[in-house]
This record gives C-alpha cells, structure tokens and sequence, in this order.
C-alpha cells in the first residue's frame, strides 16, 4: 500500500499547520484510554498519523480522493467510528479524517450541531 500525505494547505500552513496536526494525536483517535487500541487507525496496518491529514503541497482534488480512500479503507467497520466522530465534533476538529467523515462533512455537522443549539436556546 503507498503512503498516504497529510495536512490541508488551505488558510493553514506553518505553526497553524503543526497545530492542527498536534491535535489530532494518533491517526484520528485520541489516545485518552485503552479502547483507543481497538480503532483500525491505531492498527500496525494503518497509516501513520501525518497521513490523515492533508499535505501542505497536496492538490485539494488529490486530498478528497485520499479522505475517501482513508474512510474507505480504515473507518468504514471500525468499532470506533462513531466514538470518533463524536469526539472530533466535541474538540471542533477541522483538519483531517474523523469518524468517517471528510473535512467538508465534519464542518457541516459541526455547523448543524451549532445552527441546532442556537434554535433550541432561542425558543
């Protein structure tokens, strides 16, 4: 299997870029207790954690084929998934693979989820 790049070369680049890359810690799944061990991104077989990410110098249309080869190959049947998911909306992760969801997905749940809240506490 190649490699796959890592972080998006959107606004972010440079200290930015570390950051968004320091927060995703291992692959997707945070490594806060055990069950982190059973994710198919923290397996021997799996992409290290860089390449969850978009690389700086990586073409948007190449970043999009990867996300969905990642969640293809290591989130679609993992046991975490949803865990996943759920914390990356929690921490407002932007950058990366999360839980089976592409950038562009993460941000519009996270939008929903706020559009959502705001609703409720105006009625």
């Amino acid at each position: 299997m190649s490699s796959m790049p890592a972080h998006p070369q959107s606004a972010t680049t440079g200290a930015a870029s570390d950051a968004a890359r320091d927060s995703s810690l291992a692959g997707g799944v945070p490594r806060r207790d055990e069950s982190a061990t059973r994710a198919r991104c923290q397996t021997k077989d799996a992409p290290p954690a860089d390449d969850w990410f978009q690389r700086d110098d990586e073409s948007t249309s190449s970043w999009h084929a990867r996300e969905k080869q990642l969640i293809r190959w290591h989130c679609a049947g993992c046991p975490l998934m949803w865990q996943c998911r759920r914390d990356a909306v929690e921490r407002g992760e932007q950058y990366g693979v999360w839980g089976g969801l592409t950038e562009a997905d993460l941000r519009k749940l996270q939008t929903s989820i706020r559009q959502a809240r705001r609703a409720a506490v105006a009625a």
